[in-house]
């Protein structure tokens, strides 16, 4: 299927009409770092607590303003997450689009992974204790153990 230069054109006019919609609503700057240690949570609030051994998975379904918070304590490796929406499973988390459309590798509290829609956004980072201060350095000392007291 071909398309003619009209086209292209108005597909070309309705991205940067929302380009500059989406830009009135975006913040200026990211929020203040999140504190160190993490704030604790109040156990009344607590739905639900497991411990994961590593290699193995979990999964969960979390409604609307429920917030999941991994903690790594110890170990060097970190979590792989695969999200998708409950309601319509072809909408899903998509790091490399992350990238490509924030142009950010540092998914960090106050930005939003990319969204499955261009208009929905399915996750957010609330709090962060490692990006928040994360340097290259800091994250080779890091993958160096230099953290773990190793």
């Amino acid at each position: 299927m071909s398309r003619t230069p009209d086209q292209i054109a108005a597909d070309r006019a309705r991205y940067e009409e929302h380009q500059k919609k989406g830009l009135e609503f975006a913040p200026r700057a990211l929020p203040e770092p999140s504190p160190l240690p993490p704030m604790p949570i109040d156990a009344s609030r607590i739905l639900h607590t497991e411990t994961i051994p590593g290699g193995w998975y979990w999964w969960t379904s979390l409604k609307k303003g429920e917030a999941l918070r991994v903690a790594q304590p110890h170990g060097f490796a970190t979590v792989a997450l695969v999200a998708w929406s409950a309601k319509e499973p072809s909408e899903r988390l998509n790091l490399p689009d992350t990238v490509k459309v924030q142009w950010n590798t540092r998914v960090q509290k106050g930005r939003v992974p990319a969204p499955v829609v261009i208009t929905r956004y399915q996750a957010e980072v609330a709090a962060d204790d490692l990006c928040r201060t994360a340097t290259a350095e800091a994250i080779r000392g890091f993958e160096n153990n230099a953290f773990a007291g190793v």
